[in-house]
């Protein structure tokens, strides 16, 4: 290995083998000796050992476990998901499902024509066309019936059968009773449905006969000013011939 002495201090692995002690005993004299000598040498070996120092001294963090560990009873029983009728008194829940349907099922009427576009919600006259639904409309309003039936056997029922916590909960006696009111929910949408669907159609059929009326005014309108432009052209060139005739009279007396 080069002498550092002899090179100057471009030599530093014999400074860094010194350092970590990894030279013999020849190369260590001679980094002594050079250390000695050399003050820039020097204290570039101090402060490669401090760094060495607060290496060794160094440790990684002691990474955060992602769990825990708990005892046994203190983990919480998973509770079954919350619903919206569980919570509530069945026959409130039936009450509001009445309220539902009986708000769902209102008619839509959407009409088109010399007052421009017309929304409007309500009841309104069954039109002639629509005798295919009445079979539904009965049986419909049957269950409707059946149901207004059943509430009003739960409205009667005393105040703290109401209250207690058996009334809360969905018991099998009153499974059948929500199925019903999910059933004329689900049909009373179906309904709604169909009647926009209908009132769409009607409104598209009216606009389409209204655009043709419009365009046929329109029409007799171009037809009329084109009528009139024609005879102003008439005459006109009536006009231009007597006064050529005229025009031309002198000449000849002449």
């Amino acid at each position: 290995m080069t002498n550092l002495s002899d090179s100057g201090c471009d030599d530093k692995s014999l400074l860094v083998s010194y350092l970590y002690e990894e030279c013999g005993d020849a190369d260590r004299a001679r980094a002594e000796t050079h250390l000695a000598e050399c003050a820039t040498c020097r204290d570039e070996l101090e402060a490669l050992t401090g760094v060495r120092g607060r290496l060794a001294n160094w440790a990684p963090p002691e990474p955060s476990p992602e769990f825990r560990v708990v005892p046994a009873d203190a983990v919480a029983v998973p509770r079954r998901p919350w619903t919206w009728w569980q919570s509530a008194p069945v026959w409130s829940l039936a009450a509001a499902a009445v309220f539902l349907v009986a708000a769902s099922v209102a008619n839509l009427e959407i009409r088109y024509g010399a007052d421009g576009l017309v929304v409007r919600t309500g009841w309104s006259e069954a039109a002639p066309s629509q005798t295919a639904d009445v079979a539904d409309d009965a049986a419909w309003e049957a269950d409707l019936a059946a149901l207004e039936a059943d509430l009003r056997r739960e409205f009667s029922a005393p105040a703290a059968d109401a209250t207690s916590p058996a009334a809360t909960d969905s018991t099998p006696e009153t499974q059948p009773l929500l199925t019903r009111v999910q059933r004329l929910i689900e049909e009373s949408e179906r309904r709604q449905q169909r009647d926009v669907a209908l009132r769409f159609a009607q409104l598209m059929r009216e606009a389409e006969v209204q655009r043709q009326a419009d365009l046929l005014r329109i029409e007799e309108q171009v037809g009329q000013l084109e009528g009139l432009t024609e005879a102003e052209v008439v005459q006109h060139n009536e006009i231009m011939d007597y006064l050529v005739r005229v025009a031309g009279q002198p000449g000849q007396r002449r």
